[in-house]
């Protein structure tokens, strides 16, 4: 649970956006609820989330330690829309190991998306950030060390045709890519291009106007 759970902390942050559209979860639930059958926090879309159209039909991303995170099968996604094409949609990611790698968030209908990542053999392991689009990588951040993957503050910056993936803190980068496709696509969410672990959590996942 991160520390905008309180709703002391949800009511500071949010007073001055009355109206807005916005969307945020604490993932604050029982132990091993489906994504789709847990209420967020502020869903100004009312829609909750959904299931993504490349996710395994049969295995959720779970509650788990008020975190969402990964149930052992490849590729599940979940999806949240609020009616926002130009947004930030941010999260705490953790990937403590390389089983399930390209473990992130998803933006525009899980078109575009931003991954952390391991590479290379036991001996010489790196971890990497991965900017893409329709599974292809179009910018890369390496170098970023195999350890310290936990809580990482990533955010995905949607405007018109530019897209950033970012972290200020934690593991710090900044990579852009200008793309005109997925564009009016609304949906944005949490994802995995392999096998995730209960390991690979995502914690204080937003959706927020620019």
């Amino acid at each position: 649970m991160g520390i905008f759970a309180s709703g002391i902390f949800e009511s500071a942050l949010f007073s001055g956006m009355a109206g807005a559209r916005q969307f945020y979860d604490s993932f604050t639930d029982t132990n091993g609820v489906d994504l789709r059958d847990h209420t967020p926090d502020i869903d100004s879309g009312g829609l909750g989330w959904v299931r993504g159209s490349a996710a395994s039909s049969t295995v959720p991303l779970q509650i788990l330690s008020n975190k969402a995170a990964g149930a052992g099968v490849q590729n599940p996604g979940y999806l949240a829309d609020v009616g926002l094409s130009d947004c930030k949609v941010s999260g705490l990611v953790s990937l403590p190991d390389n089983n399930g790698n390209r473990f992130g968030l998803l933006a525009r209908n899980g078109g575009l998306g931003a991954y952390q990542s391991f590479e290379g053999s036991a001996l010489s392991v790196t971890g990497r950030a991965d900017l893409f689009e329709d599974t292809t990588i179009r910018a890369t951040q390496t170098g970023l060390g195999a350890t310290g993957w936990t809580s990482v503050p990533f955010e995905i910056t949607l405007s018109g045709t530019s897209v950033t993936f970012s972290s200020a803190s934690v593991k710090v980068f900044s990579l852009n890519y200008i793309t005109a496709n997925y564009q009016s696509n609304t949906k944005h969410g949490i994802g995995c291009k392999q096998t995730p672990s209960t390991a690979h959590t995502v914690d204080d996942f937003r959706i927020q106007q620019l």
